[in-house]
């Protein structure tokens, strides 16, 4: 669980994504070597070519497309995680939001005027990924919604979404 400075806060309040940090190189960006390897490898396959031989060009090709789209999907998505979503929110509402938090099964680790912090369930299934890092900001009339991924993996699938989604839905309710 990621610990807030000060300047992070304001950072992220002017921002809605967290700050980048060094270690996000190894913790969350380092799976973009493997689409990276796949373009380099089409790379080679194209500078390769002998007119005499058969072609690798359209191995070539694949390995391009495969590496492209998969850097773009995972860029995309850790991108997404960076972020902070906004659910309009009054501070009156502080006691619904820990009836909420509960409700979703929540279990809250840090809880203060401005942040609540939390994780989900441990979970095998695909969709919902195993453990959560939740972030909750309490701004003026809104609140501001992280989830990134607490275990092994480096980034979600699409959990960040559904647990924005579920805490929405729950707090609209």
């Amino acid at each position: 669980m990621e610990i807030l400075k000060e300047k992070d806060l304001h950072f992220i309040r002017k921002n809605h994504k967290w700050r980048f940090v060094w270690t996000d190189i190894f913790v969350r960006y380092s799976i973009l070597l493997a689409p990276i390897c796949l373009i380099l490898i089409s790379i080679l396959l194209f500078c390769s070519i002998d007119l005499n031989k058969k072609s690798p060009i359209p191995m070539a090709i694949l390995f391009l497309v495969i590496g492209g789209f998969l850097f773009y999907f995972l860029e995309k998505r850790i991108k997404s995680e960076r972020r902070f979503r906004v659910i309009p929110f009054s501070k009156n509402e502080r006691l619904k939001l820990q009836e909420c938090l509960n409700r979703l099964e929540w279990k809250v680790l840090d809880s203060n005027d401005e942040i609540i912090t939390a994780f989900t369930k441990f979970s095998f299934s695909w969709y919902t990924n195993w453990e959560q890092n939740i972030t909750i900001i309490i701004d003026d009339n809104q609140l501001l919604f992280n989830s990134r991924s607490g275990g092994i993996q480096a980034f979600t699938i699409n959990s960040d979404i559904i647990n924005y989604r579920k805490l929405k839905n729950i707090l609209e309710q």
